[in-house]
């Protein structure tokens, strides 16, 4: 099953998505009983981020062949993969939805990496969780790009702002229900070129791995978003359209725009 948020002449509301008809869930995404509303033509609505979250999590370190080549977050070449999951907050104000604009910030250069990921959605609490009972808490999955700033990361001590810029989180155009993770893979194309691909059987801590860990120090929500890692990226430009595809879920394409700074305001 595919869900999600759609915009119904200026209305948000949240849907199941049933081939080309969108079907409301007065109930919402997360209810334990799905209950039908008013349906509706997929053409005459506009689909937005799937969830909004509370929170919203990366993995971290993840793929062995991207941690030898860029190191942690924060540049950091000579640490070791680490030995359980090492998860760090992404600003849920990055997050955007198909079609919006990926804005690169006025004061930064041409060094903005598109890595493709897929995204697991929290469809209950989740508190100190065993692996095998987060595997049961996660709804669904989506399609992301993980955006970063590399010369930004490589100078800071934390990825609050090489990743947290708006726009650099974008997510969608649903959330599949069914999809196996550890078969699939994520495709990077920038215009129509293949620019990346990660195959999720590399990843060295499953979702449920990271969930749980995470739960044992805070809860999770519904809706809350926890992102795979990459085995790397690609860089975009101004002009650029980016696409992450994930067979089993779907395409999620965004526009590259450059940041325009009204007069008289600062870059910085």
């Amino acid at each position: 099953m595919r869900l999600g948020r759609v915009s119904i002449a200026g209305r948000v509301a949240e849907v199941a998505f049933e081939g080309d008809e969108v079907v409301e869930l007065p109930r919402g995404l997360f209810a334990a009983e799905r209950a039908d509303g008013p349906r509706h033509p997929l053409d005459a609505v506009e689909i937005l981020a799937p969830v909004v979250p509370g929170q919203m999590l990366g993995t971290g370190p993840n793929f062995p062949a991207n941690f030898a080549t860029h190191g942690t977050a924060v540049g950091a070449r000579e640490a070791q993969f680490p030995s359980v999951p090492d998860p760090s907050l992404k600003p849920i104000s990055g997050i955007i939805g198909p079609g919006a604009a990926i804005v690169l910030p006025a004061d930064s250069d041409d060094r903005v990496f598109h890595e493709p990921e897929c995204v697991a959605v929290i469809g209950a609490p989740c508190r100190r969780v065993d692996p095998a009972e987060a595997a049961r808490r996660i709804l669904g999955y989506c399609c992301g790009n993980d955006i970063q700033h590399r010369g930004w990361s490589a100078a800071d001590l934390s990825p609050w702002r090489s990743k947290g810029q708006e726009s650099f989180s974008p997510i969608g155009p649903w959330i599949e229900t069914e999809f196996a993770v550890e078969a699939g893979s994520a495709r990077l194309i920038i215009d129509d070129e293949l620019a990346w691909e990660t195959a999720f059987a590399d990843m060295v801590f499953s979702f449920a791995q990271v969930i749980s860990t995470i739960s044992m120090h805070f809860t999770l929500g519904p809706g809350d978003l926890i992102w795979s890692g990459t085995s790397g990226g690609a860089l975009a430009r101004a002009g650029q359209r980016v696409t992450v595809s994930i067979d089993g879920i779907g395409a999620l394409t965004n526009p590259v725009e450059t940041e325009v700074v009204a007069a008289g305001a600062s870059a910085e």
